[in-house]
């Protein structure tokens, strides 16, 4: 996999009226995967050309390392989802801004999660705010 998978935004099944935190619950599958035995690996898109673990470590690794990028552009001030995506994916085309966006929500999703970060609402819609 040359990419990072893409976080999903969709609703909760149990709380339609919310969003699931895809990318924290990817990255929990992640970690659930390199514990298993898999001996075969039927890919949906592209060849593997690595060991299972191996290949999930390093997509953990890409993707701790722009959850990092995220909580710096959200201390110097950037606090809007768009705004931070923008900082991440500058020369991104519209179709491909939007997974840059939704993968920015994801790293948002997984600092909050760990407490780095707050999302406050005010009249503009989601600001999030660096705890530390």
């Amino acid at each position: 996999m040359p990419q990072t998978p893409v976080a999903v935004v969709e609703q909760c099944l149990d709380q339609p009226a919310q969003r699931s935190r895809s990318l924290p619950q990817m990255l929990d599958t992640f970690k659930e995967l390199s514990q298993l035995p898999v001996k075969q690996v039927l890919t949906g898109h592209g060849t593997i050309d690595r060991p299972l673990v191996e290949l999930l470590q390093y997509q953990r690794m890409r993707i701790e390392q722009r959850v990092e990028e995220v909580l710096m552009w959200v201390r110097k001030g950037h606090h809007r989802v768009f705004e931070i995506a923008q900082q991440l994916y500058p020369k991104s085309a519209p179709p491909h801004f939007f997974l840059g966006f939704t993968m920015t929500l994801g790293y948002l999703d997984v600092l909050e999660m760990r407490e780095l970060v707050v999302c406050e609402q005010d009249a503009s819609g989601w600001k999030y705010v660096s705890k530390s």
